[in-house]
């Protein structure tokens, strides 16, 4: 298929992905079912894991941090009693205990992981260990270690124990945070062992599972030629940042890189400026996410839209 044939989408489709599915699959046939080039998604989920998987097509790639940065919501189900090399049910069991937590104590601990805390990732993680894949280092048998991080858990709930061993939490969390280790610690505060026997992200801050679609759906709606219509719009993602409304003459300006002056009459939330990053739009178009420094626009990032 030549590139003239492909659409000029722009925009956010937000998938529920399926399990046994890894995330760089999921883009690709999103890619194939809108017909598109450009296409990323805005942070990968383990192929155990179902749920919210975000993915910007076009223009929207160059907003992917802005969801990155989110706030993300996870539903997970601990297993107690074994643990694996990878931390979930895809790993090797590598140790195994007959300790099993009361409900009574694992609530009673929860609130010992709220807040600001130190996490150190899995070994079967993507973090870069002298320029290496820590997952590729581990699947070899090296050994390395991994410097703890500070992560943030704005909450921390008890959903319900399903039998003895099994029990299913619910976390609100900040960038960074892996799930995996955050089950473990928690099991370790018990004195206990376990590794996450399920796991779907139900959350992807602006976007939760009201915003998803399954790639069963899309598909259909790929053989209709409707599958424009699932696209969210690009701006979607930056509606947290003041938006500052510009004329035609400040958009071709911007549009070319250039620096434009703040009109007096311009009027924007500054109560939104975040690191000084704004959004600039014209005629409800996407212009250009701009720094603003002084009373001066500075584009950074400018988007290709007609």
């Amino acid at each position: 298929m030549s590139k003239k044939e492909l659409n000029n989408y722009s925009g956010w489709v937000i998938i529920d992905k399926p399990k046994d599915m890894t995330s760089n699959r999921v883009v690709g046939m999103v890619r194939r079912f809108l017909n598109v080039k450009k296409a990323g998604h805005s942070g990968t989920l383990d192929p155990f894991a179902t749920g919210i998987l975000p993915i910007a097509i076009g223009e929207a790639t160059k907003t992917i941090s802005f969801v990155m940065d989110g706030i993300k919501e996870y539903e997970f189900v601990m297993e107690f009693g074994k643990e694996t090399d990878s931390l979930d049910i895809d790993g090797e069991v590598i140790k195994k205990s007959n300790i099993i937590p009361s409900e009574k104590n694992i609530k009673e601990i929860i609130p010992n992981f709220i807040g600001t805390v130190e996490q150190t990732p899995p070994k079967f993680s993507a973090i870069k260990i002298d320029g290496k894949r820590a997952y590729d280092l581990a699947r070899k048998g090296e050994e390395f270690e991994i410097k703890k991080r500070e992560i943030e858990i704005f909450s921390l709930d008890f959903i319900e124990k399903f039998d003895k061993t099994s029990i299913k939490l619910r976390v609100k969390c900040s960038k960074g945070t892996y799930v995996r280790s955050l089950a473990r610690d928690i099991a370790y505060e018990l004195g206990a062992i376990c590794f996450v026997k399920e796991l779907r992200r139900t959350k992807a801050l602006p976007f939760d599972t009201d915003d998803a679609i399954t790639l069963e759906k899309l598909e259909e709606l790929s053989y209709g030629g409707n599958s424009q219509e699932v696209l969210l719009p690009l701006e979607t993602v930056l509606r947290d940042i003041a938006v500052l409304a510009i004329n035609e003459v400040e958009a071709v300006g911007l549009k070319q890189g250039k620096r434009i002056r703040i009109r007096d009459d311009l009027k924007f939330d500054k109560a939104k400026l975040k690191d000084n990053v704004a959004f600039a739009m014209f005629e409800n178009t996407p212009i250009a996410l701009i720094k603003i420094k002084g009373n001066v626009m500075h584009p950074f990032k400018v988007f290709n839209i007609a």
